[in-house]
């Protein structure tokens, strides 16, 4: 397996683990994810919850990791490119068809370190 891959799946894992442990812990709702195999665009769902109680309203997750999907960042906003157009396309296609609304979480591990070019 090449460097590239196993950095992908470490960001896929680190992410998933980032978010659950946010849901769980801090927004106290629950987190269900989805196995790869099942996953089109989804990566798992937030089940909303009130002190404790479900209240019937669940949220579809797609998450991305890592410092490589950053385009450009400044105080206030952090832009993000998705390379693969026609992917991002049908996943966007994708996540209007579900009942549920669809968030993308964009989880940063590690601090973007940039010369005074703007250059990572």
């Amino acid at each position: 397996m090449d460097k590239l891959s196993r950095l992908r799946i470490k960001n896929e894992a680190t992410g998933e683990r980032i978010v659950a442990q946010y849901v769980r812990e801090f927004w106290e709702c629950g987190w269900q994810p989805y196995e790869s195999r099942n996953d089109f665009g989804i990566d798992g769902q937030i089940i909303m919850r009130r002190r404790g109680v479900d209240i019937g309203v669940n949220i579809n997750v797609q998450i991305k990791c890592g410092a490589g999907y950053i385009s450009s960042f400044g105080k206030d906003e952090i832009k993000l490119s998705i390379h693969k157009a026609k992917k991002l396309e049908s996943h966007i296609a994708y996540w209007k068809r579900q009942l549920e609304p669809a968030v993308l979480i964009f989880v940063n591990p590690s601090k973007l370190v940039r010369d005074k070019d703007g250059k990572s």
